[in-house]
């Protein structure tokens, strides 16, 4: 469903609006997303036509979104607040805040968002989009209540000169990812770089073992420029003490590797519903120090009879 830059469907069930790129002319008509080198300290068009399609008045929020890395290896293009501190600058940087536009029953209206251009330009590729959602419910009385929007893809860019993605692990910590305890790597792209083609193999040692208590290996992953990936690793189980993470990534030509300790606390562990290896050891020998205790009483009492049976016999 995101296939990157054309118009997206977030969700559908009776949108009732459609949203168009207004683009300048002679643009290709097959184009349908805004992939433009500016110039700098100049003002750039960007514009959405929506129309209400439906039968009654029809309120839209229409605003610029900045992309972000997914730890599903998907880049994300949804209303945010993330502001990465690599970033020179990001696409909400150049254009006005949200518009809320009402519409009327089959009538259209164009929502413009200049981008105003730095006049010393920028590096790389500024990544994002225009984003149309109607904030009601297109159902509200049903179980399921979908929200309809459309995305339309918007990358800027002040030459054609390609930045290399500059990867590094900045930090690994225990958390809650999908419903699940996880090992996060926070892996970083340093560069105003959208790139694809990732491979990523991580792995979890226990500190003094050579045996991965964990390890995850993924392939044809996507990061945004400028931006943190949470990539995660599942233990089985997992005990508290000393860690260490190693990643081995790569991209075409690029590879990258980094190793990171970490500490797992009891207190995290519990905290993120992770399985605790200790625990599962802990039930374990205890049941082998109960087995030994019940065998050591029997042989006791084996022993007991037994001489009392010698006794018996001598004094017969």
């Amino acid at each position: 469903m995101l296939a990157f830059w054309a118009p997206q469907t977030v969700k559908a069930d009776e949108p009732g609006f459609t949203a168009t790129p207004v683009f300048k002319a002679g643009t290709p008509a097959a184009t349908s997303y805004f992939d433009l080198t500016v110039k700098p300290g100049t003002t750039e068009p960007l514009a959405v036509q929506v129309q209400n399609t439906s039968k009654a008045d029809i309120t839209l929020n229409v605003q610029m979104i900045n992309a972000y890395s997914q730890s599903n290896g998907q880049v994300g293009y949804a209303p945010n607040n993330f502001r990465d501190p690599s970033a020179q600058y990001q696409l909400t940087d150049f254009t006005p805040g949200k518009q809320v536009v009402t519409l009327k029953a089959g009538t259209t209206q164009t929502v413009s968002f200049p981008a105003k251009i730095p006049f010393k330009g920028f590096r790389g590729q500024i990544l994002g989009g225009i984003y149309v959602e109607n904030p009601k419910p297109t159902n509200p009385d049903a179980q399921i209540k979908n929200q309809f929007a459309v995305l339309i893809g918007v990358r800027l860019q002040t030459n054609t000169t390609l930045v290399a993605p500059d990867l590094k692990l900045t930090s690994v910590e225990a958390q809650r990812q999908d419903n699940q305890f996880a090992v996060i790597n926070h892996i970083q792209n340093f560069e105003p770089r959208l790139f694809g083609g990732l491979a990523i193999t991580a792995t979890i040692t226990k500190a003094g073992q050579a045996k991965p208590v964990a390890s995850r290996k993924v392939k044809d992953y996507q990061m945004a420029p400028n931006s943190d990936l949470a990539f995660g690793v599942y233990p089985q189980s997992l005990a508290p003490g000393e860690y260490t993470s190693t990643i081995d990534a790569t991209a075409g030509k690029l590879h990258w590797h980094f190793s990171q300790k970490f500490s797992v606390t009891a207190k995290q562990l519990k905290k993120y519903g992770a399985p605790q290896a200790s625990s599962a050891a802990g039930v374990t020998w205890w049941w082998v120090a109960a087995g030994i205790g019940i065998l050591g009483l029997l042989g006791l009492l084996w022993f007991i009879l037994a001489r009392r049976r010698r006794r018996q016999t001598k004094d017969n």
